[in-house]
C-alpha cells in the first residue's frame, strides 16, 4: 500500500495536518463523511489531534475495517437509516459531535 489507502506520502501528510490545525481539540468527538484515501487520513488526522471519538461514516460497510484501524471509534453505515444522520448521530453520542468532516476537506464546528 502506498501511503494511506493509495495516498502517496505526500498527499496523506497534508491532510493530516490539516486536520490537526483545524481546532480539533484534545477529547472532542469527530464525524467524519467518506473513508476512502482522504476520508481515511482526516480519521488519523482527528486521532493525531487528540479526539476522544471518532465516528466513521460510509455507504461502503467494507471500509469500516481499515477505518478501525486507522483510528475510528465507530462506525456507521449510511445505508442503515432511513433518518437524517445527524439524528442518528445525536442518538450515538446523546449530545451530537464536535466537529463535522467530509472528505471534501470542509470542516464544520458544531457546537
Amino acid at each position: 500500500m502506498l501511503g494511506v489507502a493509495g495516498l502517496g506520502s505526500w498527499q496523506a501528510a497534508p491532510v493530516m495536518d490539516h486536520a490537526e490545525q483545524s481546532e480539533v481539540e484534545p477529547g472532542s468527538s469527530c464525524a467524519v463523511f467518506g473513508l476512502e484515501g482522504v476520508g481515511l487520513s482526516i480519521v488519523m488526522g482527528c486521532k493525531a489531534a487528540g479526539a476522544s471519538q471518532v465516528i466513521g461514516m460510509d455507504m461502503n460497510k467494507d471500509k469500516f475495517v481499515k477505518a478501525k484501524e486507522l483510528g475510528a471509534t465507530k462506525d456507521i453505515n449510511l445505508k442503515d437509516f432511513m433518518k437524517p444522520i445527524e439524528e442518528v448521530l445525536v442518538e450515538m453520542t446523546s449530545y451530537g459531535v464536535g466537529y463535522s468532516l467530509d472528505s471534501l476537506m470542509q470542516w464544520y464546528r458544531v457546537y
